[in-house]
């Protein structure tokens, strides 16, 4: 039977008419109709997206758009319906991924462009991916001299802070750094009260001066006293330090890294993805969240591709 003879069957001609997909015709129905159950599916779909009024114009259906979703097979067309968006539309569906799916689509760029998105990173990030990377104690033995006094530099370490951490070092550094400051004198005698107070009241630039010619594993020990009391001393480390030790990482630490990233974060690096690998990044969708998101958001595009 012709289209048109369908939609005269079913009274769809001259009117418009509510089509309810779940209802079975009967055997005799479908004698009447000249057709089987499933060209009978197949006219309503066809019938609903283009229903014909008295005057020969088009009008919009309402459509069961559950039903017209099973129908057209969508989990078996997902890329061409892709390509059938917008750019905003694949960035929506990146919203609706697992943060796992998120970290694996950072497959998609090459190492330069990665290391340059993650470079630019506000810093507290870039501390936590370097901390998954690097334990706390390997990230201070990589610190150069004038790292590890940009952060003692802090004004998060105040005189008395500064004055207990020299306090928890070995006695031969304490004596050292004594006698760089003050002088070659007799200090076996001095009380840890006493030097207490003499490390409190030297301002604070003459000691971190006297830090400069102490010996590494002196600064090393006093920096992971003070960063294991208060993490955010990390952030005195200098952007060309943080890329160096990013720098030689392979791109699958970089993106093991990203684990540590929250999924906005994420989806902020994808979008600067060329097009046609941002739509891989969206096809990772599962079919079920796809087929709810086609049905709240793109209906018009559904019963297009059923006409």
């Amino acid at each position: 039977m012709r289209i048109e003879g369908i939609e005269a069957a079913l009274g769809l001609s001259n009117a418009v008419q509510e089509i309810h997909w779940y209802t079975q015709p009967s055997e005799k129905e479908l004698k009447r109709l000249g057709m089987t159950l499933t060209q009978y599916i197949q006219a309503q779909a066809v019938a609903s997206a283009k229903l014909v009024d008295r005057s020969g114009s088009l009008l919009t259906a309402s459509l069961d758009l559950k039903s017209l979703v099973k129908l057209l097979k969508i989990h078996s067309q997902k890329l061409r319906i892709l390509r059938m968006m917008r750019r905003s539309n694949w960035i929506e569906l990146l919203r609706l991924l697992p943060k796992e799916m998120l970290i694996n689509a950072l497959r998609l760029f090459n190492k330069a462009k990665l290391l340059k998105l993650i470079i630019n990173l506000p810093k507290q990030f870039l501390i936590k991916m370097l901390l998954r990377i690097y334990k706390l104690e390997d990230l201070i033995k990589r610190m150069p001299t004038t790292e590890l006094l940009r952060i003692m530099r802090s004004k998060r370490i105040n005189s008395r802070e500064l004055a207990k951490g020299i306090l928890a070092l070995e006695p031969k550094f304490i004596l050292m750094l004594l006698q760089k400051i003050y002088g070659h004198h007799d200090y076996s005698k001095l009380k840890p009260y006493d030097i207490m107070r003499i490390f409190m009241r030297t301002p604070k630039e003459r000691i971190m001066e006297a830090f400069k010619t102490m010996p590494f594993k002196a600064l090393q020990q006093l920096v992971t006293g003070f960063i294991k009391k208060d993490p955010v001393l990390l952030m005195g480390m200098s952007d060309g330090f943080i890329l160096k030790l990013l720098a030689p990482c392979p791109k699958p630490t970089l993106i093991d890294s990203c684990k540590v990233l929250p999924p906005e974060i994420l989806i902020k690096l994808l979008s600067q993805l060329p097009d046609q690998f941002l739509m891989l990044a969206a096809a990772q969708v599962d079919d079920k969240t796809f087929e709810e998101y086609l049905i709240s958001k793109h209906g018009d595009l559904l019963r297009k591709m059923a006409a």
